[in-house]
């Protein structure tokens, strides 16, 4: 039996662009063999593949459904070096345990690590060995985090504040106005940290909001060049919080805080094909036949968080308002690990 394995002195392979990356190859045998050499095979590469289904028309005039692959790839980084003889001379190995150190850099302007419905950037070391025995070629997926500092984002210690108004009509009659009011202390927030918000509804009608809903969500998006460019969104519902109806002629105020799960920075800064972005959004659910009230604004997420994030905003609904920033001064959070990746084997 050839048994190769590699082992990592980072924890669970987890490293920032820049980094070095060390550790070892074990090689186990329980034979006699002969090696020419064990390579490692470093890449970070981004792959984005999605089918599609059109119709076209054969030679007896016939439509069918034909699939279609959308496909794009995207190279960071290739390297290979010998961590033991080379793809010539042959070397006789006994039966035992040999171990090899490594000892590499992994490139400074790299996306970090990401996994999606449509597409992925991976970061791979492969064992290989000449000539091709046991479990080789093997892959293990390094965690690469490119760390997103908000503190270096321009504009985003303003605080938001996001409005709109909606009035009911009901044949040739108008009510009153509903309006409704989204507050942030900031843009932007670090994973793992709590967003505090301020909502409002202010409900002048005469009909009862049954419903106020608060989303974070991430939209990913995928961009194929291959056969003609097109791209795919995939939106995740992180968080939502369910908050009550409103009465008629009524106003209710909520301040709420949802927080920020693990996942990759805001931009995944160095790739072209895929991107992360991260909004909050805010539906006042309103009795059919009315099509509910939508405010957006996106936010910036990051690895590491404002040193001083903004206070809340007073909460108020003056008529009229549309949207506005405000800057104010922050006050420090809570500390705030790095997402922890894995490094698991590719089958």
């Amino acid at each position: 039996m050839v048994t190769f394995q590699a082992f990592f002195d980072s924890p669970a392979a987890r490293y920032q662009p820049g980094d070095m990356v060390t550790g070892r190859v074990r090689l186990l045998l329980t034979h006699t063999v002969t090696l020419r050499g064990i390579e490692l095979m470093f890449r970070g590469h981004s792959s984005v593949h999605w089918m599609e289904s059109k119709y076209e028309t054969d030679e007896n005039n016939r439509s069918q459904s034909v699939n279609i692959p959308y496909t794009s790839e995207e190279l960071h980084y290739h390297m290979k070096f010998f961590v033991f003889g080379d793809a010539y001379a042959g070397n006789i190995l006994h039966a035992g345990e040999y171990n090899f150190n490594f000892t590499t850099q992994i490139p400074p302007n790299i996306p970090s690590s990401f996994e999606g419905e449509f597409g992925f950037i991976r970061h791979e070391m492969t064992i290989l060995s000449y000539p091709t025995i046991g479990n080789t070629p093997t892959t293990y997926l390094l965690n690469v985090v490119n760390p997103l500092n908000l503190n270096n984002e321009p504009n985003i210690r303003s605080a938001v504040r996001v409005m709109d108004e909606k009035t009911l009509c009901c044949c040739c009659c108008a009510s009153n106005p509903i309006s409704c009011a989204l507050f942030l202390p900031a843009s932007g927030f670090g994973i793992g940290q709590d967003i505090p918000m301020t909502v409002e509804v202010d409900n002048l009608s005469g009909k009862v909001v049954k419903g106020v809903s608060v989303t974070l969500q991430r939209v990913d998006t995928f961009t194929a060049v291959r056969p003609e460019r097109g791209t795919r969104k995939k939106i995740h519902k992180l968080v939502v919080l369910q908050l009550e109806s409103v009465p008629r002629r009524r106003s209710c105020t909520w301040e709420r805080n949802i927080s920020v799960p693990d996942g990759p920075p805001s931009g995944l800064k160095y790739c072209s094909i895929i991107s992360s972005e991260y909004l909050i959004s805010m539906e006042v659910q309103l009795p059919a036949p009315h099509i509910n009230m939508t405010i957006n604004t996106p936010i910036i997420v990051g690895n590491i968080p404002l040193v001083q994030p903004g206070p809340p905003l007073p909460c108020s609904l003056p008529p009229n308002s549309l949207i506005g920033n405000f800057n104010s001064s922050d006050p420090p959070p809570p500390p705030y690990p790095y997402p922890v990746p894995s490094a698991p084997i590719i089958p």
